[in-house]
């Protein structure tokens, strides 16, 4: 007994701070095991971002509205689960307009929003997003939009754009309110809420090209179907 207590405390003497990193990090890793196996997979990830304030009961529907024109489990679990999140955001000019409506209207900076709007665009898993013309315009100079030619057909856009108003749609985007979709599931939105796909994040892509892919495919097919909703 007395060699073994020599033992350990020769160990100790010369290896405590490598047993006290390995139980760290043992611990560590414990714990994003407990922390993955408790988040829940969706099919989809959506986010509106723009002036309406969204509550937890129209963020159950609208996950429910994703849900339900995808139809179909993505994720090999047996569930058909959207994600469907809010980024309150307004513009000066909206709060200026909100003003001359109600001078007692008060609505705390809005700069945090916005950088919660760019950190969720750029890495994380939003795919669709609902946002407001003036975020939509933050990257429409760069290649981060999808074409709607890169997930409809010729055919299927030009026939849905061609008799819209003006204004109402670009190649990158199109107002939800002009879609049977939107018009069904989110008639409280402001009218020129834009519907619109993004790349793959930067974050995603880094993760490997097969994940990277699957998010966008999962985009795409879900894309495709609101479009196909109502027909």
């Amino acid at each position: 007994m007395e060699k073994l207590k020599l033992k350990l405390e020769n160990y100790w003497y010369h290896y405590k701070y490598h047993t006290l990193l390995g139980l760290l990090a043992l611990v560590a890793c414990l714990f994003a095991l407990v922390q993955c196996s408790g988040n829940e997979e969706y099919d989809i990830h959506i986010t509106y971002a723009g002036p309406c304030r969204l509550y937890d009961g129209d963020l159950e529907d609208g996950a429910a509205a994703f849900a339900a024109v995808l139809g179909r489990d993505l994720t090999g679990d047996g569930k058909v689960k959207a994600s469907f999140n809010r980024i309150f955001y307004m513009t000066n000019e909206q709060i200026l307009a909100q003003l001359d409506l109600d001078p007692t209207f008060s609505v705390p900076s809005q700069k945090e929003n916005f950088e919660k709007f760019c950190r969720e665009f750029e890495a994380g898993d939003t795919v669709i997003w609902l946002v407001d013309p003036a975020l939509y315009a933050e990257y429409s100079k760069t290649d981060d939009w999808v074409s709607m030619l890169e997930v409809l057909d010729k055919e299927t856009w030009w026939a849905l754009t061609e008799t819209l108003p003006e204004g109402s749609f670009d190649q990158y985007s199109i107002r939800l309110s002009e879609t049977e979709f939107g018009r069904t599931f989110f008639s409280y939105l402001p009218e020129d809420t834009l519907l619109c796909m993004r790349r793959s994040s930067n974050y995603t892509a880094m993760m490997g090209q097969e994940e990277s892919g699957e998010q966008y495919d999962r985009g795409a097919e879900v894309f495709r179907a609101i479009f196909e909703y109502g027909k």
